[in-house]
């Protein structure tokens, strides 16, 4: 990128031709994210995005609709958007928007609380969740609360190509 080298033949990053995959995310993430100064961002896969928020996982039924399991299995049983709440909770997927409340009036009420440090914000925000006092907002992706607030799409048209044929788009 620096070199004037994207877009010539044999340059690289040329995505017209298939080669922009994931050989390029390394070089472009530490431009693009600053991971030389800070810790690599946690970055949320479109598909969960697009199926919690879209309501594509109301048109589905539990996985033994389509395949049936021997016996009882946790990880083959329920469904798609139960396994998305999981690891949202698990802290295995990253999901935004995080919480059925705004990042900073959650910062402001923890200083209320009389949290000074980030390791108290971190423990007013933990006990909020044990509580029940603050949720997921993958737990509840219809309430306004938890709607995204900006939708960025990078190569796509969502609303004339890339949603065709889906009624709950």
């Amino acid at each position: 990128m620096f070199t004037g080298c994207v877009g010539r033949n044999g340059g690289g990053l040329a995505h017209y031709v298939g080669q922009e995959k994931l050989a390029a995310v390394a070089p472009w993430s530490s431009i693009a994210f600053a991971t030389d100064w800070t810790a690599p961002p946690r970055l949320q896969n479109a598909p969960s995005f697009y199926y919690m928020h879209t309501d594509q996982w109301r048109y589905e039924g539990p996985f033994t609709n389509y395949q049936r399991q021997p016996g009882t299995n946790a990880l083959a049983s329920g469904h798609t958007a139960d396994m998305q709440v999981r690891a949202v909770r698990l802290g295995w997927l990253p999901f935004y928007p995080q919480f059925d409340k705004n990042s900073f009036e959650l910062v402001e009420e923890a200083k209320k609380a009389g949290a000074k440090t980030d390791e108290e914000l971190v423990n007013y925000t933990v006990n909020q969740l044990k509580e029940r006092k603050l949720k997921f907002a993958v737990e509840d992706p219809d309430a306004p609360e938890c709607w995204p607030r900006m939708w960025l799409i990078w190569r796509g048209n969502a609303l004339m190509s890339s949603a065709k044929g889906h009624e709950y788009f």
